[in-house]
């Protein structure tokens, strides 16, 4: 995304409360700078695993002068050593993504960053990441449920664990153009619960009982 376009959506989206800014390899951190010159609110950074030791703490110090909230996989996945040198060395907070898949996990990162983001769709159930999420707190942990682009279907199960976690990024629907289901209802940033029985999400319309070739 051009700077240009990055100050755009910024300024649309001034009154959100948090926005998250996906880095590349390519990216030093100074992008951050560019959003926090628009964007008033609390800005996370999603790393996507991209930058070697050396590299991530650089860019956790340039993401700390523009005051980041958080640095999420800045190393990437199976590198534990580095990314725990990157939380011990680091300004701001580290969150392990790809990293984080199952209680296992969890085990293992203890001491190596500051909080996890737990996905539904990666460790496989409401029960698996309830686990994980109180794995995580026994182990001083903070926690983060997020999503991939995916339906309200998914995103309304996950976020019935909301109370439980410290931080929420379930926006996945906003990604799609058409989505199957209604459930939660994302309004300027701020999720709201379904009501009703079960997790409260409602297909649109009856799923097909078979397939037509064209």
């Amino acid at each position: 995304m051009p700077d240009d376009e990055l100050v755009h959506r910024g300024l649309a989206l001034a009154h959100w409360p948090v926005l998250k800014l996906k880095l590349t390899a390519q990216d030093d951190g100074s992008r951050a700078g560019v959003l926090r010159s628009v964007y008033p609110g609390r800005i996370r950074v999603d790393g996507n695993g991209s930058w070697d030791l050396a590299q991530a703490l650089r860019v956790a110090e340039e993401l700390h002068r523009h005051d980041v909230e958080l640095l999420e996989q800045p190393i990437a996945p199976g590198r534990p050593d580095d990314l725990r040198q990157v939380h011990e060395r680091s300004p701001i907070p580290v969150f392990a993504d790809e990293d984080c898949a199952t209680p296992e996990d969890v085990l293992r990162l203890r001491g190596h960053v500051s909080g996890v983001n737990i996905k539904l769709v990666t460790c496989g159930g409401l029960s698996e990441a309830h686990r994980m999420i109180l794995l995580a707190r026994a182990c001083g942990l903070r926690t983060m449920l997020g999503c991939k682009v995916e339906s309200a279907l998914g995103v309304s199960a996950m976020a019935q664990l909301a109370p439980l976690a410290d931080h929420l990024d379930l926006d996945g629907p906003i990604g799609l153009r058409d989505d199957p289901f209604t459930g939660v209802l994302i309004d300027e940033g701020t999720l709201s619960l379904p009501t009703g029985p079960g997790i409260g999400a409602t297909p649109l319309q009856q799923t097909p009982t078979h397939l037509e070739k064209d």
